[in-house]
């Protein structure tokens, strides 16, 4: 009996009970770039570490307003700085430290003649000082669980005196790319289809630090299968492009029931992208994907993106919102939702969303700048220029 087709949110609902959260491993800073940290971190030493100045200045004490001795410079890196009586000035560059007890004089506000200085505003005790801890505290929260670990995460990791984070294991992904008529970079000939689906899944899974195997694969039915087994071992999600569908050469049907595996969903709701299958019961949850450079896409977006974030247990980078359309849609006539691929931008403080000029499921060139897909409802009559309408965003905050 044929299961019914799900529409994308049941089918994410479904992935995410099926999921299998990935396991923890504790690395040295310099290996954790884009990994995604597995508990919250604590500042290991405040920011600043001691009382640094903030300008370039002259530091005295107390309130004596006449002109003082300059007893001399400090810069960055040159440790600790003489004490001040009052009556003396020292010269502090940004960076360096301060004197206990002493305020910075801007450098314009300061006249000098030899080795007296004249101070034309006197400064009161910890002006123009960054003072320890007062950026971040000893102790204090700088991580959360389930954050990823961009370059403004490390720095701030690294200030804080912290050498290592717990994250969680990388995905391993493998990537099958299936077709007799798919060549590699530099292929042709007459029927041949350069191979987009299987590079571009791997640049996506590569930007959101999984590990991907990747094979392009003709028609070979029991190579397939091989290497099907194989990398169900290997990985922890197994994703296929082609052979998805009910003609007699897609035999995605035909391994995974060889292969015993439980179908959990055949077929979405959705255009393009309705044919796409996913399959449980080995090491790895297995999405097999439509063969259409869309289809796949979308599949990807829709559900193989919020399906790594319950992995990595984090939030998902892509989210659904509301953009004002800049150009009309055509009537869906079909049974099913629709999405088109679309390209974002702000302006006047409002989010404009353009559907790509040509976005059949066969079209590669709707890639170029895919920030979003834009939805429309089965049967829905044409969406004029201007309409408020639903929208899918691939990573809006992350490109």
């Amino acid at each position: 009996m044929a299961m019914e087709r799900l529409s994308p949110e049941a089918a994410e609902q479904v992935l995410a009970s099926h999921a299998r959260r990935q396991g923890v491993e504790r690395v040295d800073l310099a290996q954790a770039l884009g990994r995604v940290a597995a508990q919250g971190m604590r500042a290991a030493s405040p920011l600043p570490a001691f009382d640094t100045s903030a300008v370039d200045g002259f530091a005295v004490v107390g309130d004596h307003h006449q002109p003082c001795a300059l007893i001399g410079r400090v810069y960055a890196g040159d440790g600790p700085a003489p004490s001040l009586a009052p009556g003396q000035a020292l010269f502090v560059a940004t960076g360096a430290m301060v004197p206990a007890g002493a305020g910075i004089a801007w450098q314009e506000e300061v006249s000098t003649q030899g080795q007296l200085v004249a101070l034309r505003h006197w400064p009161r005790a910890g002006d123009n000082v960054r003072h320890v801890g007062e950026e971040i505290r000893k102790g204090a929260s700088i991580l959360r669980r389930g954050e990823r670990l961009g370059p403004g995460q490390m720095a701030l990791l690294r200030a804080t005196g912290v050498r290592q984070v717990s994250v969680r294991q990388r995905v391993t992904v493998g990537v099958l790319s299936v077709g007799s008529e798919l060549v590699e970079d530099g292929g042709s000939g007459l029927g041949m289809v350069r191979n987009t689906n299987g590079p571009w899944l791997t640049q996506q899974l590569t930007a959101l630090g999984c590990t991907v195997i990747g094979l392009t694969l003709g028609d070979d039915e029991n190579r397939f299968e091989s290497e099907v087994r194989r990398l169900d071992l290997a990985c922890d999600l197994l994703l296929s492009t082609g052979g998805a569908s009910r003609g007699p050469r897609d035999f995605v049907r035909r391994v995974s029931e060889r292969l015993g595996r439980r179908t959990l969903i055949d077929g979405l709701k959705m255009r393009p992208g309705q044919p796409l299958q996913v399959l449980a019961g080995g090491h790895a949850l297995w999405i097999a994907l439509p063969g259409n450079p869309l289809a796949t896409a979308l599949g990807f977006d829709r559900l193989v993106r919020p399906l790594l974030a319950v992995m990595e247990s984090r939030a998902c980078e892509a989210a659904s919102g509301q953009a004002y359309l800049e150009a009309a849609l055509p009537p869906n006539r079909s049974n099913v939702a629709r999405f088109w691929p679309a390209a974002l931008r702000l302006e006047g403080g409002k989010v404009q969303v353009r559907p790509a000029p040509y976005g059949g499921s066969g079209a590669v060139s709707a890639l170029r700048q895919l920030d979003a897909w834009v939805r429309s409802e089965a049967g829905q009559e044409r969406i004029r220029a201007g309409s408020v309408v639903q929208v899918w965003m691939t990573a809006w905050g992350g490109r």
